[in-house]
């Protein structure tokens, strides 16, 4: 774990909020699944308080404050059911949840419940308290917004609530904008009243990261007397998020604190159950850096993006505008007000000089490869790779024959294109040797080559044969640049007929190309029909003297051939109030591209038949003999969907055979996916 600085005698805990905080991030989306495992991770990883639920705690999806997976019982028994040692407790707001609601949660095996409260509120969370201890919980207070009292108010009413029966008291920094020494300041204080009564009541610290400062300030509360911190796993909650728990760990062994956490099992239960919920999510905006810097709390934004609509200004122009109030609450008069204080503040801003041509300096400005009259593949190549390391995407190039062989015979180089998946670039080449030679140039300098196997010359499919054949260093997708194209076409035509309330369209042309795309537009609930009853044109082959198929009704002329249609004819139809779209392979490109490596994927490691200890089992649509377990992937299963019937379906009613062999698989896999998720060796059983 690194030198220990000073070993401190002193033990913290450390309470794991990811099933609850974390909720928010996956709108309160945690199954019961999730849970369970999630939960014996933790206690595995020395985790003793473990609390779950929905982000605002028990009642709230039946107050109507945002719908959950499942419900409160649900995920008690989920954690009851899975840990032994640890405790699992929930979060409750008095108006929100019910008593009834403690009751159930003492019922099911809940240990331990956290009441958040303002201090305006603090009687009614006072009875709650009491109710909570008659209960035989654990209870805690958290003075929710903490930062908006004063500390001394703060002390007073935290030796209330420990009069109450509460065993500790949370110091909360809801906005994400406390320093360390702040937060050090209202332990200390509440550390020294609790003290005069005898000591015995803990305190804890509940941070967010909005200023990259929840773990800085969990060890300041930590230094400063505080009993057990909060955190969650890779920080997932609200706003930008917690402290992480496996830092947490990380940090308080540097500073020689004991909290009984092993940080690498949190780590790696954090990679494998949490990180996948987060890959899509960037959580770090200058929005909720805001809300941290003015300490303003992130259930105003409802409030603020309603004014900030209405007002058409910037919701973080109105976060700065408002005053030190608005961190207990904000109304609706309150942020109006603060948005026209935002807009008198930018029209002064604006009237301001800003910058000139002298602040301006020349930037060398790197050439687009694609861009150059001679093709340097290998610098293009270089170009993708390049931008592949700085996006933490896979580098990809196109290979594909020419769209039409009558316009140019050199070797082409699109624009590199940034797409979700990868960072693609395409090469167009119009001869059999030129794609011999590429090939050879470029295999290898980028993580994936896709090569289109369009039908063309007979040269050409000979040369296409050759390649197949060769050792590729690139993984090599096979890719159809003629359909790919066709397809992408369609879709474009379908949303802009939609735009246009039509559902009729003309396609011009009578080649290969033409027919194959006039078979494609029904399948998108277009009708083709003569050019004179369409207001949707669509070239797809060469045809003389084009102007004759455009009338005044023409709104739309697609030219899928990427240049048959002449400039000024083009030039009238703009004049007259059309559109006119050249073919983009950007949009077959990123359909096709996308498809084809979930396909690559789908084929790698969801599809096919293996075996879980001695029981069969098949996955990604692999015919399954009676009685096979039908999974959802074969390399990795986590799922068990069902029995196959032998007929390619799914069992609907099971023998008993068949429901302990179901029933094995889960248990396997179960301890498969867990032990993964721990860093630890797990070996099925024969």
């Amino acid at each position: 774990m690194g030198r220990v600085m000073v070993k401190h005698p002193k033990h913290v805990d450390i309470l794991d909020t990811t099933l609850r905080d974390g909720s928010y991030t996956i709108g309160y989306q945690f199954t019961a699944d999730e849970t369970s495992l999630i939960a014996q991770g933790l206690e595995l990883a020395g985790i003793d308080y473990i609390e779950v639920g929905h982000g605002l705690g028990l009642g709230a999806d039946r107050a109507g404050k945002g719908a959950q997976a499942v419900t409160d019982v649900v995920y008690m028994r989920a954690c009851a059911n899975s840990i032994q040692k640890s405790k699992f407790g929930f979060f409750f707001i008095p108006g929100i949840g019910d008593i009834s609601d403690l009751k159930l949660l003492a019922d099911e095996g809940g240990e331990f419940v956290r009441i958040g409260t303002a201090i305006e509120s603090a009687d009614q969370a006072c009875r709650t308290i009491e109710a909570a201890k008659h209960l035989g919980l654990e209870v805690w207070a958290n003075v929710m917004k903490t930062y908006a009292y004063p500390v001394s108010e703060c002390k007073e009413w935290a030796l209330r609530f420990v009069e109450a029966g509460a065993d500790g008291v949370y110091v909360v920094d809801s906005a994400g904008g406390m320093l360390p020494t702040e937060v050090a300041d209202y332990v200390a204080e509440i550390k020294d009243a609790f003290k005069g009564i005898g000591g015995q009541a803990r305190i804890g610290f509940h941070g967010h990261d909005n200023l990259s400062l929840s773990t800085a300030c969990s060890l300041s509360a930590v230094e400063a007397g505080c009993d057990i911190v909060d955190g969650s796993l890779l920080g997932i909650g609200r706003s930008i998020g917690n402290a992480a728990t496996e830092v947490l760990a990380m940090v308080l062994a540097r500073a020689g604190y004991e909290t009984g956490v092993n940080a690498w099992h949190a780590a790696d239960l954090a990679e494998k159950m949490i990180r996948p919920f987060l890959e899509q999510r960037w959580r770090y905006s200058s929005l909720d850096q805001a809300l941290g810097y003015t300490q303003i709390h992130s259930g105003f934004l409802p409030v603020l993006e309603k004014v900030a609509y209405k007002k058409g200004i910037g919701v973080r122009d109105i976060i700065l505008a408002l005053g030190s109030d608005a961190r207990r609450n904000v109304s609706e008069a309150d942020a109006m007000s603060a948005a026209d204080n935002a807009r008198e503040q930018a029209y002064r801003r604006h009237r301001e000089p800003y910058m000139d041509d002298g602040h301006i300096r020349d930037c060398p400005v790197t050439p687009d490869p694609s861009a150059a009259l001679q093709p340097d593949l290998a610098k293009y190549a270089s170009e993708i790779r390049s931008q592949s390391l700085r996006m933490a995407r896979p580098a990809a190039i196109v290979i594909a024959g020419p769209w039409r062989e009558d316009v140019y015979e050199e070797t082409r180089l699109q624009q590199i294109r940034l797409l979700a998946h990868a960072v693609v670039g395409t090469i167009e080449i119009c001869n059999a040797a030129d794609l011999e030679r590429a090939i050879t140039e470029i295999d290898g300098t980028v993580d994936i080559l896709f090569l289109d196997k369009t039908p063309r010359t007979a040269t050409w499919n000979e040369m296409i044969s050759k390649l197949e054949s060769r050792t590729w260093q690139s993984q090599m997708l096979p890719y159809g640049d003629e359909i790919a194209g066709l397809i992408g076409a369609c879709r474009i035509v379908a949303i802009e007929a939609g735009k246009r309330g039509t559902k009729v369209i003309s396609v011009l042309g009578n080649n290969e190309r033409a027919r194959m795309v006039k078979s494609l537009f029904p399948y998108w609930g277009l009708r083709i029909v003569d050019h004179k009853q369409a207001s949707i044109i669509v070239i797809a082959g060469q045809a003389d003297n084009n102007e004759q198929f455009f009338h005044a009704g023409v709104t739309l002329v697609y030219d899928l051939m990427s240049g048959v249609i002449k400039a000024e004819i083009a030039q009238d139809l703009l004049v007259n109030g059309a559109e006119v779209i050249r073919l983009d392979g950007h949009v077959a490109l990123v359909g096709e591209l996308v498809g084809l490596l979930d396909a690559q994927k789908l084929a790698d490691q969801v599809m096919g038949r293996g075996n879980v200890s001695t029981i069969s089992i098949v996955a990604g649509g692999v015919w399954g003999r009676e009685g096979e377990v039908v999974v959802n992937a074969i390399k990795e299963p986590t799922q068990v969907i069902g029995i196959a019937d032998g007929n390619g379906g799914i069992k609907s009613q099971l023998s008993v055979t068949d429901a302990r062999t179901l029933e094995s698989v889960k248990r396997t896999l179960r301890a498969s996916l867990l032990a993964g998720a721990m860093g630890f060796k797990f070996d099925t059983p024969e």
